[in-house]
C-alpha cells in the first residue's frame, strides 16, 4: 500500500484535485488566493479570494462551503476596482475508488456557486494513480462548466460612448488537468501543473469562442496539521475562434489572463 500524505485530502496541487476525500468526521479550513495577472494590452489584476471549509461526511464523501470575494484592477473600468463580493460555492465530492486501497484513485465532484451577477455550476471527473509508493502523484481532471451571467453595459473609458451592450450571456466551458508531483524531501513535493481550456457561447457547448494552454510549476509542503501550496501558470498558447476580437481594445476577459498565481494554505481538525 502506498505511503498516504501528511493527512487526507491535503492539496498537493493548486488548480488540480486528487482522488482523495477527508475521513468522515474530518474538519479542514483552507485559504486561497488566486492572482489572475496581465492581457494581451493594457493593465489586468484580477484577486480571487476563497475562504473554505471542508467536512468528511464518510469515508467516500466530502462536501464544503466557500466565501468568495474578489479585487478587480484594470486599465479598462478604473472605476471598478476594489474588493467585491463574490458570492457563495457549494462542492461535494464521491470518491469511488480509493488510490490507496486500489490500483487507482477516482471520484467525482460537483460545485454550484451563486454570485450577485452570476450562477454557475461546475462538474468534475478525478483521477489518481500513485507510484513508487506514494512519492510520485498523479493526478487528471475532466472539466464541465456552465455559466450564465447578467453583464453591464460596456463603454469606453475615455468617451463614456457604449461600445457592446449588456444582457445575460450564458457560457460553456471544457478544462483538462494534468500535474504531476514528487516528494523530493520529507514534507515537501515539488511538481508541474498543465491547465488546457475552452469557452463556448451557449449552455450546450454550441459556439467555440477561445481556447489556452497553461504550464507551469508547482511546491507543496505539509507539517503536522498544516499544509501550504503555491502553483505558477503561464499561458503559452491561445485561440480566438470568432470572427471579431475576442473582446474589444482595452476590455478583458479573466479566463485568458497571461498567468495565474494561486496559494493554498489549509488547517485539518
Amino acid at each position: 500500500m502506498a505511503a498516504r500524505p501528511a493527512h487526507a485530502g491535503e492539496a498537493l496541487f493548486g488548480y488540480l484535485y486528487t482522488a482523495e476525500v477527508m475521513p468522515a468526521g474530518a474538519i479542514e479550513v483552507e485559504q486561497w488566493v488566486t492572482d489572475k495577472i496581465g492581457q494581451e494590452n493594457g493593465h489586468f489584476n484580477e484577486l480571487q479570494l476563497r475562504t473554505e471549509i471542508e467536512f468528511g461526511v464518510t469515508d467516500r464523501f466530502q462536501v464544503a462551503g466557500y466565501l468568495n470575494t474578489k479585487y478587480e484592477n484594470e486599465t479598462a473600468a478604473p472605476g471598478d476596482a476594489g474588493l467585491k463580493f463574490d458570492g457563495f460555492s457549494f462542492e461535494a465530492i464521491w470518491q469511488l475508488k480509493n488510490p490507496y486501497k486500489d490500483s487507482f484513485g477516482l471520484a467525482l465532484y460537483a460545485e454550484p456557486s451563486i454570485a450577485p451577477d452570476e450562477t454557475e455550476f461546475e462538474f468534475k471527473v478525478l483521477a489518481q494513480k500513485n507510484l513508487m509508493d506514494g512519492r510520485l502523484v498523479l493526478a487528471a481532471n475532466a472539466v464541465a462548466e456552465w455559466v450564465v451571467e447578467q453583464q453591464d453595459n460596456l463603454t469606453d473609458p475615455l468617451t463614456g460612448h457604449v461600445i457592446a451592450a449588456g444582457g445575460t450571456e450564458k457560457i460553456s466551458e471544457l478544462q483538462m488537468l494534468l500535474g504531476a508531483s514528487y516528494r523530493v524531501a520529507p514534507n515537501w513535493f515539488i511538481g508541474a501543473e498543465y491547465r488546457y481550456v475552452t469557452e463556448f457561447e451557449g449552455l450546450g457547448f454550441d459556439e467555440r469562442i477561445e481556447s489556452a494552454n497553461y504550464i507551469g510549476p508547482t511546491v507543496h509542503f505539509a507539517k503536522g496539521k498544516w499544509f501550504a501550496t503555491l502553483t505558477w501558470l503561464t499561458r503559452f498558447g491561445a485561440n480566438d475562434y470568432g470572427p471579431q476580437p475576442l473582446v474589444p481594445p482595452g476590455a478583458f476577459e479573466p479566463d485568458v489572463t497571461t498567468n495565474g498565481l494561486r496559494l493554498k494554505v489549509g488547517v485539518s481538525f
